[in-house]
């Protein structure tokens, strides 16, 4: 996969527009994976693990499920080694997940006939030291030599054995129906070649370089494997796990329902902190932990501690909302908010995880996030924290991890640019608007100059820029204008956002400004062909004569031509109609004739062009 990763990267900068586009997919692919693992997914995960059992014939046969491989585990390494010395093999497993390691007892013949079958045989191993070659024999090639008609066996001792894996350096062999074997040959790595004989099948040998002889080798005792006295399940969480972020984030706006239907947002009241306990009535742990903060509601309140509760039931917690009023201020979460809730719960940590319940965000007197609680929360830890968000937001990293030290790097602020992309991905563009408004928009305009360095005016034009067009999409008409024009106020040269906003504009017949937006990118790049084009096409075709201007627009549309060397059907399309509207239709079917012969040769659809054609011919 490496291999095709390196041969497919970019190894320049992208020089024009196809090679951009490129790198885009190029990026956004890294992007899919990235999120892919940070999500807890594998490259080949829900792949049952295999077993195949060699029949001496044509085809290997399938034993996963019969042996008890099939384990549906994202698993890596594996080791073969006879573990408990009674003749076969068994396996030591790797996985990437939990149970991150897994060993496998090879029972397929019972307990009761272990005795009998070491007896019979049907193996032997052999332990290998070198002398005149490295001190494992590493590369040493061991072939049995049957006293049968059966084929040789060989192996050679090797330093690994597949992906992340090293099994035993005893080389195992199994012999089937085999009772006894003429000898065995060595060639050790130096190249000299060792004969043994006189070997017994059912043992294991040790032999070293030179010496010429396979000394037996006897297990030290017996080996007893422990069995597995509980299931595999996870331990028991006996506390919550508290997720401090290194720098406070602001949050996006977290809204919910009240008894009348009304909207409102969690804010800080009074200049206090602020509990956000996201709870379901079907959760008991939520049900427990909102008793025991009700029943500690004055200290955590003299504390400067507020609670709000969030039920993500729907419409059907109200009655179970109603009964916590006396107690909480909150209601029930809206539909965005369940998700920028997910959204918080997932930024701060390398292994994301799904929403669960119980879960609360502490907040400080700013609204900025604190500390997110996964599991139920006692007021004890509440008001131990507390304490430490009274200290300086520099100070709060120092909290985000489980030992003092001292720090070799400088802090760095809360990725709130980060935040903005999350939101964009959750299809919550409006959300996005806000946060922008809210949290960047100062810094660029260097209301904050300790962090306007951070993320410069032109990164914030174009998450702007993004944000708009995500709203034009949404046909939020009016939030998608008022981000684009955020984003030309801060990068006036920001062509794409000016384009995208005359589009937005001209989508709605506000003709005026679209064109305004057309000229002042034409004065930033005069001899740009296709804004001379949309220019063109706006001075002939709008029927508001304070702006139609046929002279100009023929103008543009020959100049637009002339500069593209009149290999562009939309272009040309244009120039035809610029040159009907001036009267000049023999022009216009030559012009259009041109483009129809441009189009058929690139491919591209002649349809339109065609029947414009026809009905200018009509009209001769």
């Amino acid at each position: 996969m490496w291999r095709r990763v390196a041969a497919q990267s970019p190894e320049d900068v992208p020089a024009n527009a196809s090679e951009k586009a490129v790198g885009s997919r190029y990026l956004k692919a890294w992007d899919a994976l990235s999120a892919l693992l940070t999500q807890g997914q594998s490259l080949s995960g829900l792949e049952r693990n295999c077993l195949y059992l060699n029949t001496h014939k044509d085809k290997f046969a399938n034993v996963s499920s019969v042996t008890g491989f099939d384990f549906p585990s994202d698993s890596r390494g594996l080791a073969a080694v006879d573990w408990d010395h009674d003749g076969d093999l068994d396996v030591w497993q790797s996985n990437r997940t939990s149970p991150r390691i897994r060993f496998l007892r090879n029972e397929t013949i019972d307990d009761a006939r272990k005795e009998e079958t070491e007896r019979a045989g049907h193996w032997i191993a052999f332990r290998l030291e070198g002398t005149s070659c490295n001190r494992d024999a590493v590369g040493a090639r061991v072939t049995i030599n049957p006293n049968s008609n059966s084929a040789r066996s060989v192996k050679t001792l090797r330093a690994g054995e597949g992906y992340l894996s090293q099994a035993s350096k005893w080389l195992h062999f199994g012999l089937g129906e085999v009772g006894s074997i003429d000898g065995i040959s060595v060639r050790w790595p130096d190249g000299n070649i060792e004969q043994f004989s006189q070997l017994e099948v059912g043992r294991r040998y040790r032999i070293v370089q030179g010496t010429g002889l396979a000394s037996s080798w006897q297990r030290p005792g017996h080996t007893a494997i422990a069995r597995r006295t509980r299931e595999n399940m996870p331990e028991p969480i006996v506390s919550p796990i508290r997720i401090v972020p290194h720098r406070r984030m602001p949050i996006p706006d977290l809204e919910f329902t009240d008894q009348q239907d009304s909207v409102h947002a969690v804010k800080s009241a009074g200049g206090n902190a602020t509990v956000v306990v996201v709870w379901a009535t079907w959760c008991q742990p939520c049900v427990e932990e909102l008793h025991a903060l009700a029943a500690a509601k004055h200290e955590l309140r003299e504390k400067g501690i507020s609670v709000v509760a969030l039920c993500v039931d729907g419409e059907n917690a109200t009655q179970a909302v109603a009964s916590l009023k006396d107690e909480f201020s909150g209601g029930i979460a809206v539909e965005s908010t369940t998700t920028k809730v997910d959204l918080l719960q997932r930024m701060f940590v390398s292994r994301e995880n799904q929403l669960s319940v119980p879960m609360s965000l502490l907040l400080d007197r700013d609204g900025r996030l604190a500390a997110i609680y996964k599991g139920a929360v006692s007021h004890e830890m509440l008001l131990r924290d507390i304490g430490r968000v009274a200290l300086s937001d520099s100070d709060n990293r120092d909290s985000a991890v489980p030992f003092p030290g001292r720090w070799y790097v400088n802090p760095v602020p809360a990725d709130v640019m980060s935040m903005v992309e999350k939101l964009l991905s959750a299809n919550l563009a409006v959300d996005a608007l806000h946060y922008l408004d809210r949290h960047l928009m100062p810094l660029a305009k260097g209301q904050e100059t300790n962090e306007a360095s951070v993320w410069s005016r032109d990164q914030i034009a174009n998450a702007y820029f993004r944000v708009g067009v995500e709203l034009a999409k949404q046909k939020s008409t009016d939030s998608a204008q008022r981000a684009l024009t955020s984003a030309i106020e801060l990068v006036p040269d920001l062509l794409v956002a000016r384009a995208a906003l005359a589009s937005l504009l001209q989508s709605g017949g506000r003709i005026a400004e679209c064109l305004y937006q057309y000229e002042q990118m034409l004065s930033r790049q005069p001899n740009n062909p296709l804004v001379m084009n949309d220019i063109a096409w706006l001075l002939i075709s709008t029927d508001k004569p304070e702006i139609r201007n046929l002279a100009r627009g023929l103008a543009l549309a020959q100049r637009a031509c002339e500069i593209s060397n009149r290999r562009v059907p939309a272009i040309l399309d244009t120039l035809a109609d610029a040159y009907s509207a001036n009267d000049q239709r023999d022009k216009a079917v030559e012009t259009l004739r041109t483009a129809i012969q441009v189009a058929t040769d690139s491919g591209q659809p002649t349809d339109k062009l065609k029947a414009k054609l026809d009905a200018l011919r009509s009209r001769e």
